[in-house]
């Protein structure tokens, strides 16, 4: 009512690419002026300048008086302001009419300006809002998915005579890659794990939970050969995840009438085999990581086990 305008439009901003778009498009009275086109000359100038345009008479400005867009619209005059927060143009706001008898002059690049303001407030609220809806959507999701970790974990802790057993871990986030677990195999004997896979948040998680799957499908064998197992769970990591996902682990079997320990150490931290006497042995790798390379091997080890067998996933000095 306060604008003598034909046709209004308001224009989207992408933050990303830059691209303008037309958002809202008002053509009052019911009237059809075609295809919207603005001038790629005002949308540049206001992306580079951050400041309104006025074009008095399109046909006498050198700017625009070869500019098509305004030409077959028959446009007499026109202006537009950017939608801004603080130095990002969020979006165009465009008036023009094909009325001769309307000029536009600073005081409706003024008014016009102000409108801008009101809807660049608009925006910017709608978007926080909009991002913190989407931050508690994902928080509620890493939550869930935080639990759903946790409850991969052990729940209960196998009995095996002469030796105690106890697992625990603290994500440095709400998910990880870290892992560890315990079985007792069919022979009785104990199957012991500690992973760390590369990376941290979901991305990590979500391997994670695949590697402890693979493992745990091996557990109901008769016999398990060590390094078959790690060569086969490392091959399928290496074809199916990025090039730049990758695994260190520890997996050993202890047979507890024995006292004997069989691992195989993956590129991890060297767990300590603390023995009755106090002495402390590290159990060193026999190879490089997991699933980095699509064919490897790795050494088998056997060491003396006495009183407990400490596996950190991380060490810290």
């Amino acid at each position: 009512k306060v604008v003598p305008a034909e046709r209004l439009a308001i224009l989207s901003v992408d933050q990303d690419s830059g691209a303008v778009t037309p958002s809202a498009t008002i053509l009052p009275q019911g009237k059809n002026l075609g295809d919207f086109r603005l001038s790629r000359t005002i949308i540049k100038e206001i992306m580079a300048n951050k400041a309104s345009i006025l074009i008095g008479d399109p046909a006498s400005d050198p700017r625009f008086a070869r500019q098509e867009s305004i030409i077959l619209a028959e446009i007499r005059s026109a202006m537009a302001v950017p939608l801004l927060d603080e130095e990002d143009v969020l979006g165009i706001l465009y008036v023009d009419t094909t009325n001769p008898v309307h000029q536009y002059n600073n005081d409706y690049v003024h008014l016009l300006s102000t409108f801008g303001s009101i809807i660049a407030s608009r925006l910017v609220n709608y978007n926080l809002l909009n991002e913190r809806q989407q931050r508690q959507i994902m928080q509620r999701e890493l939550t869930r998915a935080a639990r759903i970790q946790r409850g991969l974990l052990p729940r209960e802790v196998p009995t095996v005579s002469g030796y105690g057993i106890a697992g625990y871990q603290d994500q440095s986030r709400d998910v990880g890659g870290d892992l560890y677990d315990f079985a007792v195999l069919p022979d009785g004997e104990l199957l012991l794990l500690v992973a760390d896979v590369s990376g941290k948040g979901m991305g990590a998680a979500l391997l994670m939970s695949n590697l402890l799957a693979a493992f745990r499908m091996l557990y109901s064998e008769s016999e398990i050969d060590l390094r078959r197992v790690v060569r086969q769970v490392s091959a399928q990591m290496h074809r199916f995840t990025a090039p730049d996902m990758f695994a260190t682990l520890f997996v050993a079997i202890l047979n507890p009438e024995a006292n004997t320990v069989e691992y195989i150490n993956a590129g991890h931290n060297p767990p300590m085999l603390v023995r009755a006497d106090a002495s402390i042995v590290e159990l060193e790798p026999g190879g490089v990581m997991i699933g980095a390379f699509p064919s490897m091997e790795w050494e088998q080890k056997k060491a003396v086990s006495y009183t407990h067998l400490t596996l950190p996933t991380k060490r810290i000095v």
